[in-house]
C-alpha cells in the first residue's frame, strides 16, 4: 500500500469510517518529466498498433524492465511515460474498518 493510506489506518478502530485525502508525497510521487520520453515511431516494433493511453513493456539501458504509457502520438513520434498513471494527484479515499486479521 502506499504510505499515505497506511498512515490513514493508524488508530482506526473496527467499525470506524474516514474520508482521506492523501498528497502525491505520500501517494504516487509527483509527475517526473524525467520519465517522459519521445521515441520514433520506427523504433518500437509493431507501431502501427499504439494507440495512446496504452501500455508498452520496455528495456532500459541496464536490463531491467518497465511499464510505460503512450501519451501521444504523431506520424513519426511517440511520447512514452514511465510514470505511475496516478502520480501527481491528490488521492481521495472513504476508509471503512471491518476488523483486523
Amino acid at each position: 500500500m502506499i504510505e499515505g493510506f497506511d498512515l490513514a489506518l493508524l488508530g482506526m478502530q473496527p467499525g470506524e469510517t474516514r474520508s482521506v485525502d492523501v498528497a502525491p508525497e505520500q501517494g504516487y510521487g509527483h509527475h517526473d518529466q524525467r520519465m517522459v520520453a519521445e521515441v520514433e515511431r520506427k523504433l518500437i516494433p509493431d507501431d502501427e498498433r499504439l494507440q495512446v493511453g496504452g501500455y508498452l513493456q520496455v528495456t532500459l539501458e541496464d536490463g531491467s524492465d518497465i511499464e510505460v504509457m503512450v501519451s501521444e502520438l504523431t506520424e513519426t513520434m511517440a511520447t512514452l511515460d514511465g510514470n505511475h498513471p496516478l502520480a501527481g494527484k491528490t488521492l481521495h479515499f472513504e476508509i471503512e474498518l471491518l476488523e483486523f486479521t
